[in-house]
């Protein structure tokens, strides 16, 4: 079970077929930040968790949140 970790987030690429509204709008995507906030508000300093709440908020097109999560899991590892 490896975790992908995306240090350079940026926009999509142009074409891919994605659009904001039908990314973020994305119940299980939706789902799965809700349930890694839970997760970060008993343990904050999860590096799993806080690389996958990064992932999930780069899938959601939420760059400068993922960005953060993962600033926060790099400070964890450094």
């Amino acid at each position: 079970n490896k975790m992908r970790l995306r240090l350079m987030p940026g926009p999509p690429i142009a074409g891919a077929g994605c659009n904001q509204a039908s990314v973020t709008g994305n119940p299980q995507l939706m789902e799965q930040a809700r349930e890694l906030e839970r997760l970060l508000a008993q343990d904050p300093s999860s590096y799993a968790n806080l690389v996958q709440a990064g992932n999930v908020q780069y899938d959601m097109q939420n760059y400068p949140k993922a960005a953060d999560y993962y600033e926060r899991a790099r400070a964890i590892k450094d």
